[in-house]
Formats: C-alpha cells, structure tokens, sequence
C-alpha cells in the first residue's frame, strides 16, 4: 500500500490542505488485470514506460491511479468503491498525484507500482 500525502488548493475556498491519498491493488485485482490485458500487465507497463508516449502513459496510469484509489476508514480498513473514485478523479488530490505522478522518473514510477502491489507481486523488471 503507498500512502502518498499531497498538498491542495480548495478551488471554492483557496485554503490550502493536506490530503492523505492511499493506493493498493490486492492480489485478486492484479490477477484480473494480468489476464485481462494482451501481453500482460507487466509487459504492458514496461513499454508504456519505454514509449515515452504521452498519451499512453497517461491513459496506463490514470486508469491504474483509479483502480488502485481507496480510502482507509477509522477503524484502519481499506475501502474502494465507484463513488469513492468518483469523488478522487474529479478532485485536486487526482490532479497533484498524476502530475507527480507523469512527471517522476521511470525509477519512481516503477517505485510507486511496486508499493501499490500485493506483497510479494512484480509488476516491472
């Protein structure tokens, strides 16, 4: 699991806050993803990295930032649903955690898969 805090700017209020975001894809939903993408999810991953295609990777990591998105609850569970990423996607948290996210260096990106994965999972070589 990553727990990635970013600072945001309340587009109504201009106050300035900290928002704590947590991503996590368990080993049923990388099992999904593995099988339900040609080529694989890791190999696919890989070329989106080496492609440098702009639209490629935003499109790869958009939807991976979406399925992995989730909520911890007071009682420290995780929780993901529609509404929940709903919320995110249209929100300032998604927009800080992208732009860092397409910006960063390979090393970083490839960082940032391997915390969101189950334990014990590759996603990149």
């Amino acid at each position: 699991m990553v727990k990635k805090i970013v600072n945001v700017t309340d587009p109504l209020t201009g106050v300035e806050k900290k928002v704590e975001c947590y991503f996590h894809l368990h080993e049923g939903e990388l099992a999904e993803m593995q099988l339900a993408t040609e080529g694989g999810l890791t190999n696919v991953l890989q070329a989106v990295v080496d492609s440098k295609s702009a639209p490629l990777t935003v499109s790869f990591f958009r939807s991976i930032l979406l399925r992995a998105h989730g909520e911890k609850t007071e009682q420290g569970e995780f929780w993901k649903n529609a509404t929940r990423t709903e919320i995110f996607a249209a929100g300032p948290a998604y927009s800080a955690i992208i732009c860092w996210l397409l910006q960063c260096e390979p090393e970083e990106m490839k960082k940032f898969m391997a915390g969101i994965t189950a334990t014990g999972l590759t996603v990149m070589d």
